[in-house]
């Protein structure tokens, strides 16, 4: 599968693709447009030959087929300003989304998670990594499984956060990342940008953008006790 969009216009159109040739060809399933322009990448995911989803790149629009893309339903998510989605299953997944005032001066962060495949949302104390918003200004959650998850973010020193009862409580693992003097920053004090990913078996890689703008890559296979840099 593919998904395209031209976001030249105020509402962007976007286009799903399914190849069964090795891309050969390719067959148009799914057409549309998005209610607002993106505000970060385009996702698309499928968990096996029948169950996936698409994410307009932060919009909050989120579609999903369960028949290999022969028909796509519009999920009923909770309204943001800049949200993610990720999905660990066809079943389990959690948005986390910034509402941003009118004046732009102040924003909160909400998190809920779906245990129906999105049918049905419940709400989730606010996460702990998630300190400012904007244009994607905030770390995706991943999660491994029903229950364990990790989560960057942004702050003075650099630190991501790991779950292990699907997002209910966080547990904070400081990184080895020195400071320096220029970069990110929220009224004086400057900022650290980490995002994590997820390595196969139990590994996850946490990439920091330091304070000259350079990325330093960690990974951890124990849990976020020890980590080695790249």
């Amino acid at each position: 599968w593919a998904l395209g969009e031209d976001g030249s216009s105020a509402a962007p159109r976007f286009w799903v693709f399914k190849t069964t040739d090795a891309a050969r060809h390719w067959l148009r399933q799914l057409s549309g447009s998005a209610s607002s322009p993106t505000a970060g990448a385009l996702k698309i995911q499928f968990f096996d030959r029948n169950n996936g989803l698409i994410e307009l790149g932060g919009t909050g629009a989120v579609y999903r087929t369960g028949d290999g893309g022969a028909h796509w339903t519009a999920l009923a998510v909770p309204t943001f300003s800049y949200s993610s989605v990720f999905f660990s299953d066809r079943l389990h997944g959690w948005i986390l989304g910034t509402l941003v005032s009118l004046d732009q001066r102040t924003s909160e962060s909400r998190f809920f998670s779906t245990f129906d495949a999105g049918d049905h949302w419940a709400a989730l104390p606010q996460p702990p990594g998630v300190l400012f918003a904007g244009k994607g200004g905030f770390s995706e959650v991943v999660f491994r499984g029903p229950s364990e998850g990790w989560m960057g973010g942004a702050a003075a020193q650099s630190m991501i956060y790991s779950t292990i009862d699907a997002g209910v409580t966080w547990h904070a693992h400081p990184l080895p990342v020195t400071s320096g003097n220029d970069g990110f920053a929220e009224g004086s004090a400057p900022l650290l940008e980490t995002t994590v990913y997820l390595l196969p078996g139990a590994g996850v890689l946490a990439v920091v953008i330091d304070l000259n703008g350079s990325p330093v890559g960690l990974t951890s296979f124990d849990g976020g006790r020890t980590w080695r840099r790249l």
